[in-house]
């Protein structure tokens, strides 16, 4: 290890005393804060606007709480996400693609992101959809495309069904990137920045939409 190295984990253990605010952490060592924020991740000096990632050995208040409004957003019926899947075989029944909205059944989180301009703070995710808003949306759908009830016992209906079907099973989950904010009073609010199938580490941390933002990565699973 080089010994600036080994100063910027020493300063990073040692100074300033007590809590250290992400943004102060950021600024104190412009060139090493990879490296000062992975020796302060898990620990519990290390704060944003004044509340803990952890605390006492677990998750501190940064955490619990957008954590939190992440879970009241993905049950509330409102919210949901769009998936696209095209069908370029259904020519000769006129649906050549299937595009619907799908209610989030659960996620994870995979990534803490952080932005200096603006002290903005992001928490990526993968979720699992649906399965039924796919059968559903599929009758609706066929019919509203092709004139006709979905019978799966015909076998042009039944293969394109299965197409889309197979591209749904292989599109490697869902991602979603949430801008988390904080109110006065401490509770933290949610809002999507960017979505897209293929996860979050598959598709949204690849996208250039996503390198724009300029996020210091706090957090990588």
């Amino acid at each position: 290890m080089k010994l600036a190295e080994l100063k910027i984990f020493e300063a990073a253990e040692q100074a300033p005393p007590g809590p250290i605010e992400l943004k102060d952490l950021i600024e104190y060592f412009p060139g090493n804060y990879a490296k000062a924020i992975q020796k302060m991740w898990g620990k519990d000096r290390l704060v944003y606007k004044g509340m803990k990632f952890f605390d006492k050995g677990g998750l501190g208040e940064v955490y619990d709480k957008a954590l939190e409004a992440i879970d009241k957003w993905y049950k509330d019926e409102d919210n949901k996400v769009n998936v696209y899947l095209p069908i370029p075989d259904g020519d000769n029944l006129g649906m050549t693609e299937f595009e619907y909205e799908a209610s989030v059944e659960s996620l994870q989180e995979v990534y803490v992101g952080y932005r200096p301009e603006g002290d903005r703070l992001y928490i990526g995710v993968d979720a699992w959809l649906d399965e039924n808003d796919f059968n559903d949306e599929w009758d609706r759908k066929f019919k509203s495309e092709t004139g006709k009830e979905y019978n799966e016992e015909d076998e042009d209906h039944s293969a394109l069904f299965h197409d889309a079907w197979k591209k749904y099973t292989n599109m490697r989950g869902y991602g979603i990137l949430f801008h988390v904010t904080f109110t006065s009073g401490g509770a933290a609010e949610v809002e999507v920045e960017v979505e897209s199938q293929g996860g979050f580490y598959g598709a949204i941390r690849k996208m250039p939409l996503f390198k724009s933002l300029g996020l210091v990565d706090v957090r990588l699973d």
